[in-house]
């Protein structure tokens, strides 16, 4: 009785394990109504994924509030960046110390690749990419790779592998237009 309790509790836990990583295409949305005190929770890859599904469908998220609450493990899986040079995310993204895993992107004739795509006037905090490969064209980066605006990176970390085939790449933000700010950032 108790080996097929152990066997029943080993197999319980394999299922829930591989059950749990993310497939590169599920896309949650995601809680919360966007204010500071009420922020919109990001506790998933799924709710990524599903933030750069509307940000690259035209919402902007100009003003609203996003908070992580969980490290996140992106499995290596082809990553569809978080806006891009034409649909920009303009809201405040709180990684509220949490990590994101196995960030992943290998396709140099694309610009503007990394995490963020673009941004313009937002905030990105507390981010931090403890592991990834990202390759692009040019403005390739681990946590943005075109900031415009009065936009703000602080406080964010990337340990990911940047490549690109041009310039402008970097392992916190590619390239910067305007009055953006990148403080406290490795």
């Amino acid at each position: 009785m108790k080996r097929r309790f152990t066997i029943l509790a080993i197999a319980t836990f394999l299922s829930s394990t591989l059950m749990a990583a993310w497939d590169g295409s599920t896309k949650t949305p995601f809680s919360g109504s966007g204010t500071e005190s009420d922020p919109y929770i990001i506790a998933s890859e799924a709710n990524l994924a599903y933030l750069a599904t509307q940000v690259n469908s035209g919402t902007d998220y100009s003003g609203e509030y996003f908070k992580q609450t969980a490290d996140l493990d992106l499995n290596n899986k082809p990553w569809t960046p978080i806006g891009n040079s034409s649909k920009l995310f303009s809201g405040i993204y709180d990684g509220n110390g949490y990590v994101i895993d196995n960030l992943y992107y290998n396709d140099p004739t694309i610009q503007y690749v990394g995490l963020f795509g673009g941004i313009n006037n937002a905030t990105l905090k507390n981010i931090t990419i403890v592991s990834g490969f990202v390759y692009g064209k040019q403005y390739a980066a681990g946590i943005c790779s075109f900031a415009k605006g009065s936009s703000t990176i602080t406080c964010c970390a990337n340990a990911a592998t940047i490549y690109g085939k041009q310039e402008r790449n970097a392992g916190i933000v590619g390239s910067i237009e305007e009055s953006t700010n990148v403080n406290n950032c490795i």
